[in-house]
């Protein structure tokens, strides 16, 4: 698998008991979800409830309405960056946070008959909007100052591999969107990341449907 295994395959999880086995597949999460354009996916629409700015909490808050309303076969969790970006004092209380919502997702959504499937975020770039900014990346970079955006690469590092041990530990299945999308130094690849380093190219978003849609495609045909 990719990056030593972590490229969950469907075949690695047990079956689940769907309330609604020929529903929609909900994709939940802020503006990184909400502009995938993905349509439909094994033979069933993609209902796209991403809202641009939210975080988890406010997933949280919207689940019942935005997806137990639609009936869907699966949803998929994937946005806690704005968690992070918003951060205020200690970032251990933040991403403990993020844990506890994304627990309370997945219960909720097996509570509803909805089978949960989990994302790992996706990194960044420091943003690239002038020549004059980009020298200065390099020069700091250069002087041993690491940019703000590697230091939010961390805390997505740390939340990525608690969803990794979690979709193990509770028989999900993980799309690895950061692998899909990062290169060796962990950061975005730069065709994938728009100028402001955060959101992602139509590049980006082509490289994740090539890597999600064959794995979402055999875990439906196989569950």
């Amino acid at each position: 698998g990719r990056e030593g295994g972590r490229m969950t395959r469907a075949h690695d999880h047990g079956s689940f008991n769907a309330a609604f086995p020929a529903g929609p597949l909900v994709l939940l999460g802020a503006s990184y979800a909400a502009d995938w354009q993905l349509l439909s996916i094994a033979g069933r629409p993609v209902i796209n409830v991403g809202v641009a700015g939210e975080d988890t909490a406010a997933m949280l808050a919207r689940f019942s309405r935005d997806v137990v309303r639609v009936a869907p076969r699966a949803v998929l969790l994937w946005g806690f960056i704005n968690d992070i970006f918003r951060a205020q004092g200690d970032m251990n209380t933040v991403l403990a946070n993020v844990r506890t919502h994304y627990t309370e997702l997945i219960a909720l959504a097996r509570a509803s008959g909805i089978e949960p499937i989990l994302a790992t975020e996706v990194t960044g770039r420091p943003p690239f909007r002038t020549w004059s900014e980009s020298f200065a990346n390099l020069v700091g970079t250069a002087l041993g100052r690491r940019a703000y955006r590697d230091g939010v690469n961390d805390h997505v590092a740390t939340m990525n591999r608690w969803l990794v041990d979690t979709a193990a530990r509770e028989g999900l299945l993980l799309l690895d969107f950061q692998a899909a999308l990062a290169e060796p130094s962990g950061r975005r690849h730069k065709p994938f990341s728009q100028p402001d380093g955060s959101h992602t190219t139509t590049a980006g978003y082509a490289a994740l449907t090539a890597y999600a849609v064959p794995l979402l495609d055999q875990h439906f045909r196989e569950h």
